[in-house]
């Protein structure tokens, strides 16, 4: 997990290369783990990230536990991106649950007392992740961002 969030804002993995904009689900162990499993299956499938705020109880066991339930559940292929980031909560300003973030920029790491939020746009509620990128794609007005969601979007539609 630690080394997926480092390649989540390094612009090391494949996503961040291939689109210029990061996508994060943001979720909580106290949803229903169909839904969580849900978004699960739709990141895994465009390589964006599920974000947890914490621990489940506190406990790393029982959060590696809880995830390796849903991605045994999820059968997909390869490796899911699930970070654990509570400042990601704060610099989106995530009050409830789930939420669909689109940044127009990497994310950059925090830094002593600064972590800078990219402009981005937010989808709230429980909607398939289709639906969140296709409804940011039509209100938004930057070209680029819009080219960039555009193979995301074409990825999400292949129901394979």
């Amino acid at each position: 997990l630690s080394r997926q969030g480092q390649d989540l804002f390094t612009n090391a993995s494949e996503q961040s290369n291939r689109y210029d904009t990061q996508v994060l689900v943001f979720v909580s162990t106290s949803m229903p783990d169909k839904t969580v499993l849900n978004y699960l299956h739709q990141t895994r499938k465009i390589g964006s990230a599920l974000v947890l705020r914490g621990l489940v109880n506190d406990s790393m066991g029982d959060t590696r536990a809880y995830i390796s339930r849903l991605v045994e559940q999820d059968g997909g292929t390869g490796k899911p991106t699930i970070l654990i980031d509570p400042t990601l909560f704060e610099r989106f300003d995530i009050k409830e649950v789930p939420v669909t973030v689109v940044t127009e920029a990497l994310i950059a790491a925090c830094l002593a007392h600064n972590c800078p939020t990219p402009v981005h746009h937010k989808v709230i509620g429980d909607v398939s992740l289709e639906w969140a990128l296709r409804l940011v794609s039509r209100q938004i007005d930057s070209a680029p961002l819009k080219a960039t969601l555009r193979p995301l979007i074409k990825d999400m539609e292949q129901r394979i």
